[in-house]
């Protein structure tokens, strides 16, 4: 469309042209069969008005400047992106990459000085990953950005192998901030491809501060001695309000006939 555009701008020109020829020297046009000569104001204002009707024609089929632009450039482009990709993975390749360690051969169930350690280690591991996104993210690197990506998604799966899948496991907290860790780098993606909005609105704090929450919960949990303190609160305002300990809790359980849910029966000392 471009290229009849500009051959139909080259037409309109080269009728003005006549246009003026025909003013300055009429007999140029004279009707061999005839004899006679047209009038030069006649000339110049049928040249103009074809012209005219010539130039509008080639603005109407004239792409838009973006759309020349994207055509002009599109394979150049192509290129360009091409060899940056291709520097950039090369650069990413060379440069040393974080590895999560391997999966716990067994997962942890218990506050204890290697629940503790394994439970800094995670929670370093996922404080690093956030701080080395915001770096990674700034860089436009798209090969770093991927592979960040996978690597804070195999942090989630070693939190999993070692402190297990659910909230309600004794070191849940702990799978549960990789979790948070995760879904605030996916808040901060979503916010760069949408022009650096957040699609939710206060989705990136909302992740941060509960994978704060469960950082916390995580670190107490694991460790033996503040655990052994919680827990004796816990069971010192039991005893007061129970009469006893945990196994004064009320505990529910299933018939397996019936499927009727029952309370199971509290041991003697417990206050009713």
């Amino acid at each position: 469309m471009r290229i009849a555009a500009v051959i139909l701008a080259l037409l309109g020109c080269l009728f003005l042209l006549l246009a003026y020829v025909g003013l300055l020297r009429p007999q140029i046009f004279r009707n061999k069969k005839t004899g006679v000569v047209p009038g030069r104001w006649k000339l110049l204002g049928g040249g103009h008005l074809v012209a005219l009707i010539v130039f509008a024609v080639a603005i109407i089929i004239m792409p838009a400047r973006s759309e020349v632009t994207l055509e002009d450039q599109a394979q150049p482009d192509l290129v360009d992106r091409t060899i940056i990709t291709a520097a950039q993975q090369e650069k990413v390749s060379q440069a040393p990459v974080s590895k999560p360690e391997s999966a716990h051969a067994e997962q942890l169930t218990k506050a204890s000085p290697e629940s503790l350690a394994q439970a800094n280690k995670q929670m370093n591991a996922l404080n690093k990953a956030m701080k080395d996104g915001v770096s990674i993210l700034q860089s436009g690197e798209l090969a770093a950005i991927s592979a960040h990506s996978k690597y804070i998604s195999a942090l989630v799966k070693v939190g999993e192998s070692k402190f297990g899948s659910s909230i309600f496991e004794p070191l849940g907290r702990c799978f549960a901030a990789g979790i948070d860790s995760r879904s605030w780098w996916s808040n901060q993606l979503s916010s760069v491809q949408n022009g650096g909005v957040e699609r939710i609105p206060g989705s990136i704090k909302s992740a941060f501060d509960s994978y704060q929450v469960n950082r916390a919960d995580c670190l107490l949990a694991a460790d033996p001695v503040a655990s052994a303190k919680a827990e004796a609160a816990s069971d010192a305002e039991l005893r007061e309000k129970l009469g006893g300990g945990r196994e004064c809790l009320t505990v529910f359980d299933v018939n397996p006939e019936t499927k009727e849910v029952f309370a199971l029966p509290k041991p003697s000392h417990c206050k009713a």
